[in-house]
């Protein structure tokens, strides 16, 4: 049975400033999901058609009723609900600087 998973994840990608570098940052995941096998899955996926790399997944699970996150995510999580294909991600958080 699916459920609405949130996950905070760390991605790679290049930017058009500094194609032959990589920028690594951060950022939030809803997607409906039968497991955590899933939702790696159709997260990889989603940012593999931006060209962006998955790194780690630091936190992931079922979203029940008792749980509580701020506004961005709960308008996420609000969106996932009306698309049972939807794969969303929040603002990416950069870290400050590149690696090769």
């Amino acid at each position: 049975d699916k459920q609405i998973w949130h996950g905070v994840i760390e991605l790679e990608f290049t930017t058009e400033e500094v194609p032959s570098k990589f920028k690594r940052g951060f950022t939030n995941i809803t997607t409906w999901a039968a497991g955590y096998e899933e939702f790696c899955g159709k997260t990889k996926a989603m940012l593999e058609d931006y060209g962006w790399k998955l790194l780690g997944v630091e936190e992931a699970g079922a979203v029940s009723e008792d749980d509580e996150f701020g506004e961005v995510v709960e308008d996420m999580i609000a969106r996932t609900r009306t698309n049972p294909s939807a794969t969303l991600f929040g603002t990416v958080h950069t870290y400050p600087y590149y690696v090769n």
